[in-house]
């Protein structure tokens, strides 16, 4: 994705187990998005959806534009050793936890931008220890995640 996003305005990038409805097939992404093409330098970095009552963190879909975008994939590699969550009954290890972290810091660094105050006075990283997975003893004393 990072060496694509400099040739695209915008950039979805999809989970492999997400698959766009049918229903929203003649529908186009700028207007599914709410984005003007004509208002670029408006458009959000980074747009995923929001959560719904009783979900866990996969959001499926991030879509990317500009130096927002960018800023969003060079932390997400930067975390690319992070230990996976293990989710599934550890069946599937997922990437959901950095990817919101990510997420996070780019809103916080934005958001740290626009009200001109330092980014630790907008983001205490609260979510951070949620984001790595923990280990723990069983009562037999084996580890486990």
């Amino acid at each position: 994705a990072r060496r694509h996003l400099p040739f695209f305005d915008l950039l979805a990038v999809v989970d492999a187990d997400t698959a766009p409805a049918p229903s929203c097939a003649s529908v186009g992404l700028l207007e599914a998005l709410g984005l003007k093409s004509e208002e670029m330098e408006s458009w959000p970095g980074v747009i995923t959806r929001d959560l719904r009552p009783g979900e866990d963190l996969n959001g499926g879909v991030f879509i990317l534009s500009g130096p927002w975008g960018r800023l969003y994939l060079d932390l997400l590699l930067a975390k690319s050793r992070w230990p996976l969550d293990v989710a599934g009954a550890g069946l599937c290890h997922s990437r959901q936890g950095v990817e919101l972290e990510s997420f996070l810091e780019v809103a916080a660094l934005e958001l740290s931008m626009r009200r001109h105050r330092p980014f630790n006075r907008i983001y205490q990283a609260d979510c951070l220890r949620h984001a790595i997975p923990e280990v723990f003893t069983e009562r037999d004393g084996s580890s486990a995640w």
